[in-house]
């Protein structure tokens, strides 16, 4: 198969938020947050830090081309990965072999046993996902 190498604008986008974890103590929790739109991811955060005082929970945010400032803001750690569409017309493998190849790599780095979908702007149901994997 041929494929494009992708155009700087697009490896543009991909960023991190590398805010080390170190002295931080809890779990680490990759939250595979992608279609999220920024309001969401905001909703989102803000839970996020609330169950943060309840439980010490580590979350590293994988998500594509939204608005990362809520994230920023909040010190969480992330890495965006390609849009499904910049995905189709730039990469060779499949777009969740990518999202699979992504998550294994945050896993490893963050040292993270835990992974979470989240459903795409849909805050109260991803919520309560991560609040049935941290009570367990």
């Amino acid at each position: 198969a041929s494929f494009e190498p992708a155009e700087a604008d697009a490896l543009g986008r991909i960023r991190s938020g590398r805010n080390p974890a170190d002295g931080h103590e809890g779990e680490r929790i990759v939250l595979v947050a992608l279609g999220f739109d920024r309001a969401a991811l905001d909703e989102l955060a803000q839970r996020v830090i609330d169950m943060q005082e309840a439980s010490d929970v580590i979350p590293i945010f994988l998500i594509d081309d939204v608005d990362s400032t809520p994230l920023d803001g909040r010190g969480f750690q992330y890495e965006s990965i390609m849009t499904l569409a910049e995905h189709g017309k730039y990469a060779e493998l499949g777009y969740e072999q990518n999202v699979r190849a992504c998550v294994d790599g945050l896993r490893f780095r963050y040292q993270a046993d835990t992974v979470v979908t989240l459903v795409p702007n849909h805050v109260e149901q991803s919520a309560n996902q991560l609040m049935k994997v941290i009570e367990t």
